[in-house]
């Protein structure tokens, strides 16, 4: 048996595919690809694979990582080669390298939230993101903040040390317009 580690990038339209789609989808191109995949023994056989933190809907991943383990010897520029050739569109297979650690040990993510002002006036767009609103609690990088604090802390508890909440701490730089009149 082999371990192999992909990594991948699902952009576009990939974005809306669920987690439990995206194993669906991988699963389907590895059996087209004709990957020998290893099986899980027992009385319903699933494909071992493992996706290391996986992304929520709605979000674009970059760099993301696959495990699996394979029956028989193959090279990972072969097991690359036939898996580009039959993945869908928007999923793009960037490596497949031996893995290093388990990707339970995965220690931290890096995110990189775009805001776009289309049609909206200027006022309401710095209201909305930077200043509070009717209805809201709290800006919108503030909450934004919060939740990535929390999942940094969820983490750690799962002994996984890391500073990522300290590192990504937007609103103590001078560039966070937020901070211009303090």
């Amino acid at each position: 048996m082999q371990n192999a580690r992909i990594f991948f990038e699902k952009r576009g339209d990939a974005k809306y595919i669920s987690h439990l789609d995206l194993m669906r989808c991988f699963s389907r191109a590895i059996s087209r690809a004709e990957i020998p995949l290893w099986y899980t023994e027992g009385f319903n056989p699933r494909p071992y694979m493992n996706f290391a933190m996986p992304l929520s809907l709605g979000m674009e991943g970059l760099s993301e990582i696959l495990d699996i383990r394979l029956n028989e010897e193959m090279s990972f520029d072969e097991v690359k080669s036939r898996l580009e050739k039959v993945m869908p569109p928007n999923i793009r297979i960037i490596d497949v390298k031996e893995p290093v650690k388990k990707a339970q040990l995965v220690a931290f993510s890096r995110y990189k939230i775009e805001i776009k002002q289309e049609q909206m006036p200027q006022e309401a767009f710095n209201n909305a993101v930077f200043g509070k609103t009717e209805g809201c609690k709290g800006n919108y990088l503030d909450r934004t903040y919060k939740r990535c604090e929390n999942l940094v802390r969820r983490r750690q508890n799962n002994n996984c040390f890391t500073d990522a909440a300290e590192q990504s701490d937007i609103r103590n730089k001078p560039e966070y317009p937020y901070n211009k009149g303090a």
